[in-house]
């Protein structure tokens, strides 16, 4: 009876931990905000992700840094701003499972 019971406990770790796979089909959205020369890195940019609506917002740090995890599979807009550029928007942002997809965004001086 006791072999019975772990070979049971067994069969549903098994299955419990093969639905989990099933769960996890994101990938990354991360990258750099600069200017629009590429050479200074640009802190506290508004950088935010849209689909039909916004899905995640985020600021990009002290080194021009920003990320976006767990972002399920398929195709995204990145839009950027931050006073006194233009806002930035880059279309057909495509997030496959288990990759980094790399957006730098440029922004721009208003009008510039």
């Amino acid at each position: 009876m006791k072999k019975l019971f772990l070979i049971f406990i067994s069969i549903v770790i098994i299955l419990i931990n093969s639905c989990n796979k099933f769960d996890s089909i994101n990938g990354r959205i991360e990258g750099k905000t600069t200017n629009a020369s590429e050479i200074v890195k640009i802190s506290d940019v508004k950088v935010w992700v849209k689909k039909d609506t916004i899905i995640a917002t985020t600021f990009s740090d002290s080194v021009g840094f920003y990320n976006f995890i767990e972002m399920p599979v398929g195709k995204y807009q990145i839009w950027a701003w931050k006073d006194p550029f233009d806002t930035t928007v880059y279309m057909d942002v495509n997030v496959v499972e288990g990759n980094t997809t790399i957006r730098n965004i440029k922004l721009f001086l208003i009008g510039k």
